[in-house]
């Protein structure tokens, strides 16, 4: 049985899971926002990655499971970005500055204008 703290960052990482399958999906469709948009909304991943690190319950079903439902998203993630391409230099996590594959005009055009990146259309 889990201590409260821990059902407490339990929960706070299955909310986080369903704000980053959001972002996941919508990379998946087509990013529709700008560049510091998309690196706003990847923030959610690092939120995730924080909670893991402080719980340590490698062991516990719970927690297993969330880590299933993480690296099924992550994998999705990864589908969706360009591989070994990095907006800046690499960050210590490999979500960080990454580059969308593919995204509607506004992600697109500011990629082009700004970094002479050439982004796929949607």
């Amino acid at each position: 049985m889990h201590n409260q703290e821990t059902q407490d960052r339990l929960a706070q990482i299955e909310e986080l899971l369903d704000e980053y399958k959001a972002l996941v999906e919508q990379c998946e469709r087509g990013y529709e926002e700008t560049p510091e948009d998309f690196v706003d909304d990847v923030y959610v991943r690092t939120k995730i990655h924080v909670l893991v690190e402080y719980l340590d319950l490698d062991k516990e079903l719970a927690f297993v499971k969330v880590m299933q439902k993480l690296a099924a998203l992550d994998d999705r993630f990864k589908a969706t970005l360009m591989p070994d391409k990095y907006l800046h230099a690499p960050d210590k996590h490999w979500w960080n500055n990454r580059i969308l594959k593919f995204a509607w005009d506004e992600y697109r055009e500011i990629m082009m204008e700004n970094h002479g990146i050439v982004i796929g259309e949607a």
